[in-house]
């Protein structure tokens, strides 16, 4: 990634700017939606949760991710049959 220099910071943020109809534009709206499908698909577990000790704890928390994580992966790549042949 080339590494860009500016004068000021207002120089540095009129940069950021796409002119309307720019083709770069679609490619950052696609990058932007498929950044999307990797965040989570729910929020996180709230209220107060007591455990019996630490295990407990951490059992709970990597079920949550890993459940989080297995969510996320069907939301990019749908489970489909094998193909016959």
């Amino acid at each position: 990634m080339p590494i860009e220099r500016h004068r000021n910071h207002d120089d540095a943020r009129r940069a950021l700017w796409l002119p309307a109809g720019s083709p770069r534009l679609a490619r950052e709206w696609e990058a932007c939606y498929r950044l999307s499908l990797l965040a989570p698909s729910a929020p996180p577990p709230r209220g107060v949760h007591k455990f019996a000790d630490i295990e407990a704890l951490n059992r709970d928390t990597e079920r949550w991710i890993g459940e989080r994580v297995r969510q996320g992966k069907l939301r990019i790549r749908p489970t489909e049959p094998p193909e016959e042949g």
